[in-house]
This record gives structure tokens, sequence and C-alpha cells, in this order.
């Protein structure tokens, strides 16, 4: 099978869970405040939610008016979506003054297009960058799999949270520099300065959806101008300039919507929250990382990550893998960077718990670096591989659970997965509705199956691919 043609099926099979699973109960408080926005500048044409500001404790308030809280690019990025189906609805004569009557209809069609549908895309992006940086076939496919159907991520992708689309979008940063930064010719053409150009739209744009993920994006920036060391101060300079033109291009939902409410491009909207106290603790409610929360986001039955996807274990031997080779070196070191960066982000955070959460959601950008890891994780002896299956399968499993039944665990549960989502799993009628995804793992078990016959048979039908190196 082709390259191509795997990279379709993934991206269908991802598609086909995460939309048969969604969305998730839209009137969770941070639902509202995100897709309120975005309802509002179709229906309403403002950037204000105060129709929607008795319903969510997520808001600010400037001037008497109330305004989501939140980074606004993932609410603009509904907007095509929302505007398609408000429409379609008036057409049909089926909208309503009462924006709560067709609330779900919208938020079923804003999650499809803003967290489903790009969380396919990424799911294609780390299996084409898994093979690029050297990754068996085999491996690549798993990792795909292991991204879109074994962690939370999947839940994630089924609620109107920027999450997913965040964690998505960092994926194809990384795919973009390196297929945009591999060729010794295009470090000084066109091309180099176009691949530039989008990696700055992207980045500014990630921000816009999730300001946390800034840091990362910075360090991938100077990860292409690494790739580029080879082709002279004067070219890095029009390639650094290239990125930052852009970047400031793509985070212009950030900065309009700050200026619209503030007069100040740079002035966020959390220093107008409404409650939320700890916010004003550190930097936005960021201090130092304790140890005890760390070990709880990591392995606690409370907001553990690990116990909810046991085959993210093994993300270290294949980062340890990446290491080793200098096709994939760069990029596995820059991949513990970003996990490592969220892991004491989410530790040092006063609302660390994330509230009403099944796992712990601030780490979700985290996880497509872990499965990039993962997809050179997979080991070539085939008993190995049926070991492997000890801890794929249950990540499977429980990722079902979780986004079938409730990504908003209640945050007074203290052992979510067995106090409250497995015992609603063994409803008859939940267990029946989660069925379809068992597609999925179809479409997937057959892919890693024909890649392993390939792969057996001979050499790789595609050849080795090149050194990421250079721009």
């Amino acid at each position: 099978m082709t390259p191509k043609l795997t990279a379709i099926y993934i991206a269908l099979a991802t598609l086909l869970a995460s939309a048969w699973l969604g969305p998730q109960y839209g009137g969770n408080v941070q639902v509202v405040t995100r897709l309120g926005l975005s309802l509002n500048i179709v229906q309403l044409g403002v950037l204000n939610i105060d129709r929607f500001e008795k319903n969510t404790v997520d808001k600010a308030l400037v001037d008497g008016h109330y305004y989501s809280d939140k980074a606004p690019g993932h609410s603009f990025f509904a907007v095509p979506a929302v505007a398609i189906a408000n429409t379609v609805l008036n057409v049909l004569g089926l909208n309503s003054e009462r924006v709560w009557d067709r609330f779900e209809v919208f938020n079923r069609i804003a999650t499809l297009w803003a967290n489903s549908l790009p969380l396919a895309f990424a799911a294609t992006a780390l299996y084409l960058l898994a093979r690029k940086l050297g990754a068996t076939e085999t491996g690549a496919i798993f990792g795909a799999l292991s991204m879109s159907l074994a962690t939370p991520l999947l839940g994630w992708s089924t609620a109107f949270f920027a999450h997913s689309l965040s964690a998505s979008l960092l994926i194809c940063v990384m795919t973009i520099i390196a297929f945009g930064f591999d060729r010794n010719d295009a470090g000084t053409s066109k091309r180099g300065l176009m691949s530039g150009a989008l990696l700055g739209l992207v980045c500014g744009f990630t921000v816009a959806v999730d300001m946390t993920t800034g840091p990362v994006l910075a360090a991938s920036g100077l990860l292409a101008l690494f790739m580029c060391r080879n082709h002279g101060l004067s070219h890095i300079g029009a390639l650094a300039s290239t990125m930052a033109v852009a970047a400031v291009i793509g985070a212009l939902p950030l900065l309009a919507y700050n200026f619209a409410i503030f007069g100040n491009p740079v002035k966020l909207a959390y220093s107008a929250v409404v409650g939320f106290e700890g916010m004003k603790e550190g930097f936005f409610g960021i201090s130092a990382p304790e140890p005890a929360i760390l070990w709880e986001i990591l392995f606690g039955t409370y907001r553990g990550l690990l116990p909810l996807s046991p085959i993210l274990l093994l993300a270290p031997i294949g980062a340890a893998v990446m290491l080793k080779h200098p096709e994939s070196r760069h990029f596995g070191a820059f991949a513990i960077m970003a996990v490592m960066y969220f892991l004491l982000l989410n530790a040092g955070y006063h609302y660390w718990n994330g509230g009403f959460s099944t796992g712990p959601r601030h780490l979700t950008p985290a996880i497509p670096f872990l499965a990039l890891a993962l997809a050179f994780a997979w080991p070539k002896q085939t008993g190995l591989q049926f070991a492997l299956m000890f801890l794929l399968v249950p990540s499977l499993a429980l990722s079902l659970v979780c986004a079938n039944i409730d990504m908003f665990a209640p945050d007074n549960i203290k052992a979510p997965l067995t106090e409250y989502l497995l015992p609603r799993m063994s409803d008859p009628k939940e267990f029946l509705f989660a069925l379809p995804v068992l597609v999925s793992w179809g479409i997937f078990a057959a892919l890693i199956y024909l890649a392993e016959m390939a792969e057996g048979d001979g050499p790789p039908a595609t050849p080795p691919p090149q050194s990421a190196t250079s721009c």
C-alpha cells in the first residue's frame, strides 16, 4: 500500500471515531464561552458574550460587557462552520431566536470542524513525519494510532475545547519543519522562504488558539533556523524575518481581539477575568511546579495521564531511539523538551486539575510529541509486538470509555475512571453506542498487518528517508 493511501485511511479512521463519539455536552462552561463567541460573531456581529454570561464562569468583564477569557483562535476557527450551519438553519426555517434551542446543533458542527477534522489531519501528519524521520512503516502507523485513538486526545477532539486543536497544530508545525527544511537547495531558494512563511503563520495562529504553546513554538522557530545553519547568516536572517512577520499575521486573531476589547493588542482577557483569584498568583496562575502535582498528573487516579493511556509508558524508549539516529535526533530532543515544558507548566498551575476534566487536560498538547516517540518504540521482534498489545489494547479501550461517557468528569470524584466512567460504560446502551468505533480500530489493525507483511517480505516500498539536517 502506498504512503498516500495509508495516510488517507489513517485520516478516515481517526475522523470516524471522533465524529461518532462527539460532541461532548455543550452546556459545559468552557464550551459556552468559546462557542458563545463564535455564535455572537456570526449572529450579532459582536465580540462580547453578554447573552451567554449567566451560563459560564469563564468570562472577563470589561466596560460593562462580558467577553470570553480564552484565547479566541479556536472560536474564530469555528466561525465558518457556524456561519454555514446558521445559514442552512435559516433557509430551512429551523433556526430559533432562542439560541439554546439550537445550541447543541452548533456545538456538533463546530466540534466536528474545529476539533475532529484537525485531529484526522494531525494523525496523517504524524504518520508522514515519523516516516520522514526514519521510523518504520509499521511504527509510524502505530504512532498515529496511539495518538488518535489510544490517548485522551481522542476524547478532547470531541469537546469544543482548544486542547485538541492546539495539539493538532503542534504536530503540523513539526511536520512543516521536517519537510520544509530538509533539502540542501531549499535553504537558498524561494521554497525555503515559503516554508518559513508557512511555519510562521501556523505558529502564530497556534498561539491565538492556545497561548501556553508560545514557548514551544518559539523553540520550533529556533529548530528551523538551526537546520539552516550551513547557509550563512544573511539567509538565516532573511528566514527569521519571514517567520517573524508571518507569525504576527498568524496571531492577528488574538491581537485584534485584545485590541478591540482593551485598546491594547497584547493585553489579555485573563487580566479582567471574573472570579478565579488564583489567576493572580505568579504569572496568570503559574508558579513553580510542585512535585506532588507532577506525580498526580502522570500517575494519579484523580488526574493521571498514564492510568488512562498506559501505552505512553513506552514513549521514553522511543525517545531514546530517536536520539540515537541522525535523522531523528534533533526532533527527538525537541519532543522531550516540549513534553517536559507542558509537564512543568501543568504542575505549577494553580488550577492544575482542570476543574471538570477527565485526565490532565492541560497536558493534551504534549500528547503528539509522546506519540511521535512511540512511532520509534515499535519492536521488530514478534514476541515483543504481542507484549506491546498488553499496553495498547487497554489504552484503546480506556480512551474509548472516556470519550464515550464523559470528558468532563466532576472534580469532586477522586477516582473518575473506577468510580464514574467504567460504571457508566457498563450500561448496555453506552456499550452498544461505542461499538462502531471498532471499525476504526479494525482499519488501523489492517494497516499495521499489511505494513508488517510488506516489511517482512523485503525492503521497504519507499526509499529510506533523507536526513533532515538542513534547509
